[in-house]
């Protein structure tokens, strides 16, 4: 609670020692299920059986899945979401270089990103990080190397943002430096039919929320869910 969302994930859901937490649970509860013959008793190896495979579901998750957020109103479809993760990202006419990059108000930030571009090696290195309050963009502090020239630049970003790019020239080579999170363009279409929202009885808070949704594959196949 004293601090931001993003540097919980860094000390601690993403975080490796919290893998290892979650695999030796995994397991526990394997050895435990073999140790007492568990499938002799159908309730208890049922529920065992549901946790690990959460587990395993939850790292299939992590590790092969994205993130993001969708933006939809009501009758209207979609096919890009935000991404939850932020990435720092390296522009020229040529050349796009990207790296997920998470940054936390406490801890170690530090990094070095190099790349060559027109047969040249620019780096790209961590100097500052300033996380704005709720509600405003945060303001990271780099320092850019080129051709032995060296500029300190500032990038507005971060998880949930997309700001214009901060632009840096070299004589005749400009770097666009971005970070915050992209837009990733989804191979099908979800169209919200009709969003339910139900509250307590005599009052205005939410009990609940609900929401009919249409998978939009092609133009012949449709799906609907909710």
């Amino acid at each position: 609670s004293a601090y931001d969302t993003q540097t919980a994930k860094i000390l601690v859901y993403d975080a490796l020692w919290y893998e290892v937490v979650m695999c030796s649970l995994t397991i526990s509860l394997v050895g435990v299920m073999y140790k007492r013959k568990m499938w002799k008793k159908q309730g208890a190896f049922i529920v065992h059986l549901a946790f690990i495979i959460i587990l395993i579901g939850a790292g299939l998750t992590r590790y092969s899945g994205y993130e993001g957020i969708m933006h939809i109103r009501e009758g209207l479809s979609e096919n890009k979401m935000m991404t939850v993760k932020p990435y720092f990202q390296i522009k020229t006419d040529k050349n796009l270089f990207e790296y997920p990059l998470v940054l936390g108000q406490i801890g170690d930030n530090d990094f070095v990103y190099k790349e060559m571009i027109a047969g040249k090696e620019l780096r790209v290195a961590y100097n500052d990080y300033r996380a704005g309050a709720k509600g405003d963009v945060n303001i990271l502090r780099v320092d850019v190397t080129y051709d032995n020239q060296t500029q300190r630049v500032s990038i507005e970003g971060g998880a949930g943002w997309i700001e214009l790019p901060t632009l840096v020239t070299f004589g005749d080579i400009e770097v666009e430096l971005l970070w915050g999170s992209k837009l990733m363009e989804l191979p099908f279409e979800l169209k919200l039919v009709d969003f339910q929202l139900e509250r307590y009885a005599g009052s205005m808070s939410p009990s609940s929320y609900a929401s009919e949704m249409e998978v939009i594959t092609t133009k012949e196949q449709n799906h609907s869910i909710s």
